[in-house]
């Protein structure tokens, strides 16, 4: 389970906080060159805000939150280079909070890609 479930909120809360998260902004708004918004909460939303810093203490990727330029926004945010990573991390916590299979990694991805491409035989190893 990811490190990040290790909350004082239930499961239900979460997944209610990430489902439109993930929908609305999730890792796919770019707030400025290069910068991915993540999680987006009223700054006067104490809750959500306090759900956001919760579940960000397990992330396995560098993030930075601060204010929208008007105040009214707690941002949290990753530059590309740990997009992907935050994409998929967001997709894992809902899976698990939802009792879902959790989804392939980007690094278990490659690897099936790279079995796939080479030309060396493969075969399953004896059980």
């Amino acid at each position: 389970m990811p490190a990040a479930l290790a909350t004082d909120f239930d499961d239900a809360l979460l997944l209610d906080f990430l489902q439109p998260q993930i929908r609305d902004y999730g890792g796919n708004v770019e707030i400025d060159d290069g910068l991915w918004t993540v999680f987006a909460v009223p700054a006067t939303d104490s809750l959500a805000n306090a759900l956001a810093r919760s579940l960000l203490a397990g992330a396995t990727f560098a993030y930075e939150s601060g204010a929208s330029a008007d105040d009214q926004w707690t941002l949290c945010y990753v530059d590309t280079a740990h997009r992907e990573a935050a994409r998929h991390w967001l997709n894992e916590l809902a899976a698990v909070l939802a009792g879902e299979i959790r989804p392939t990694s980007p690094a278990q991805r490659t690897l099936v890609e790279e079995v796939i491409v080479s030309a060396k035989p493969h075969r399953a190893a004896p059980g």
